[in-house]
């Protein structure tokens, strides 16, 4: 079967999901993209069970992740199934290595010897340091900046904004508030806020969420 005519399923399908569809039509204008939601079905909206039966039973297509949220991300992964697309934008830079599933927006920059391993979103104008490695399913928002030598452990989420500086490891699941400047270790699970960044307690009873 020729390319074109292979399709791509984007999990979810609200603003992210079709900002995402955007991007991939620049680059591939002419292959079906088909998004991959549990409430909604339509035209070109699929569950997830029409999806797995399609991939099961053999029939073509590529899969990547349609949210913006670490925790909705970790969840949509385990419902889909290899292949993964990677969609890097024409405007970005990428100098480092990108993993499978990746998501690189416009005018994003991967710098050299940085490595972002699978799923990983980096929004518009971001910019990851060299010999940075960001971990799996980590989301860095627009906008930020993240030093060199840094370590981004797995589901690490950086708001839009914010800037991390080098040779710093932010633990798994940490969420980084939009406009925080890091300038030391975090904890995993940790919220961290503010010039400079301390770490924040949740209300009780709130999503752990910036």
């Amino acid at each position: 079967m020729n390319m074109p005519s292979i399709p791509l399923y984007i999990f979810g399908s609200s603003g992210h999901a079709r900002e995402i569809a955007a991007y991939f039509r620049l680059l591939n204008a002419q292959r079906p993209i088909i998004f991959v939601d549990q409430k909604v079905e339509s035209g070109d909206c699929v569950s997830v069970h029409e999806y797995r039966r399609r991939i099961q039973n053999g029939e073509p297509g590529e899969s990547i992740l349609g949210s913006g949220r670490c925790e909705v991300r970790r969840r949509m992964l385990a419902e889909m199934l290899p292949p993964y697309a990677t969609i890097v934008h024409p405007s970005a830079v990428i100098l480092g290595e990108i993993g499978p599933g990746c998501v690189i927006a416009p005018n994003a920059v991967i710098a050299p010897n940085a490595r972002l391993d699978g799923h990983v979103l980096v929004n518009y104008n971001a910019t990851v340091g060299h010999d940075t490695r960001v971990g799996m399913l980590s989301v860095i928002g627009p906008t930020s900046a993240i030093g060199g030598f840094c370590i981004l452990e797995e589901g690490v989420y950086v708001g839009a904004g914010a800037v991390i500086r080098e040779r710093l490891i932010i633990h798994a699941g940490a969420i980084v508030g939009m406009g925080a400047v890091v300038t030391r270790e975090t904890l995993a699970n940790s919220i961290v806020a503010g010039v400079p960044a301390r770490e924040m307690e949740p209300r009780p009873g709130k999503r752990r969420w910036l």
